[in-house]
């Protein structure tokens, strides 16, 4: 099924390219970018200081400037190959969580044939050269384990819920301190003492490792956010 379904994702994607359905590279400028020159010459340096957005999808940005330098060009398809193994991933953990909900193999063939593969909203987002498609897919692994967590509570379900928030928290400005709270709480009402104890240690620690980029916007230039900029 898994192989069947990668399969006609990768057959439609080179259908588009042939169909010069690419990235436009004017959006390598967007706001929430860092200038590539500045990420070649201090990647690190400049995550901290030139950031108005939490600072992940920049270092993944900077790591493709160190491997294939500062031309717009190649960091504007190293963008969008990261896109499509994104939505890999995303079919993948889309499968997992369809077949703990018992879903039946040929609605699920379908259904992500139809609702992911050949999705406009996808397509777009893979040709987008911003950090909505790893976003997404972090929100995708965030359910699967929640899923997995109330079928069964297993202290790692947990973690991996508080690691790919703190995640999207530090790519993400939307996602503040008020969602790793709601998953506490989601937790807290569910579970004996014992899980509680466990799980508020685990939140206090990604809590912390979510706002890290708040707590040095504070320090450094006092405002406590994760950006200069929310985007709402």
């Amino acid at each position: 099924l898994t192989l069947s379904i990668i399969f006609i994702f990768i057959l439609t994607r080179f259908l588009l390219l042939n169909q010069d359905i690419k990235p436009d590279p004017k959006f390598i400028s967007l706001m929430q970018h860092i200038n590539l020159n500045l990420l070649e010459e201090d990647l690190l340096g400049s995550l901290f200081f030139f950031h108005s957005q939490p600072p992940v999808w920049n270092f993944i940005i900077g790591i493709g400037v160190k491997l294939f330098g500062t031309e717009t060009n190649n960091i504007v398809i190293y963008i969008h190959y990261l896109n499509l193994f994104f939505t890999l991933c995303v079919i993948f953990f889309c499968i997992k969580t369809l077949n703990l909900l018992n879903i039946k193999k040929s609605v699920i063939f379908f259904s992500l044939s139809f609702l992911i593969i050949f999705s406009p909203s996808i397509i777009f987002y893979e040709n987008f050269l911003s950090y909505s498609h790893f976003t997404c897919l972090n929100i995708f692994i965030i359910k699967y384990y929640f899923i997995k967590l109330f079928k069964k509570y297993k202290l790692r379900y947990l973690v991996k819920i508080y690691f790919f928030s703190s995640l999207l928290s530090l790519t993400w400005s939307a996602y503040t301190f008020l969602f790793f709270f709601i998953i506490f709480f989601l937790v807290f009402l569910k579970d004996n003492l014992r899980v509680k104890k466990n799980s508020f240690l685990i939140f206090l620690i990604f809590l912390l490792i979510g706002n890290l980029p708040a707590i040095k916007n504070k320090i450094y230039f006092n405002f406590l956010t994760n950006s200069t900029w929310t985007g709402i």
